[in-house]
């Protein structure tokens, strides 16, 4: 299989992996608790879903087609998909860096920004 479809494989995994997350949050409000601190609001979490439904889930989704059709700008989108979930990633190992809490977040955040850099990085026009 040639490498540039793993790539565009592991963006469709990831993209998939973001919706069905959010899904989750929307329909098992148990469950954030598992991902969130607990001084927080469910309103801060939820304001989050514009803006990673559309840059983690929709930015991957988009790597994912580009890749598999060699796009001319397919590695430029690589690379802002690789910044947002960077972005994001930092952002919720600095709350559990501030808190303590939430260390799943934390884990799963920092995996899909190495995977996320891992397969950038190997992609080659």
């Amino acid at each position: 299989m040639p490498l540039r479809l793993l790539i565009a494989g592991y963006f469709s995994v990831q993209a998939t992996a973001g919706a069905l997350w959010w899904g989750m949050m929307w329909l098992w409000p148990a469950s954030r608790s598992w991902f969130w601190p607990t001084d927080t609001s469910n309103s801060v979490l939820l304001a989050f879903a514009t803006a990673d439904l559309v840059c983690f889930v929709g930015g991957s989704a988009l790597a994912a087609f580009m890749v598999a059709r060699h796009h001319a700008w397919a590695r430029a989108v690589l690379w802002l998909v690789t910044g947002m979930v960077s972005y994001a990633a930092l952002f919720v190992l600095a709350s559990l860096i501030a808190t303590g809490e939430a260390p799943l977040a934390a884990a799963l955040m920092v995996a899909a920004a190495a995977g996320t850099w891992l397969a950038t990085t190997c992609y080659r026009v």
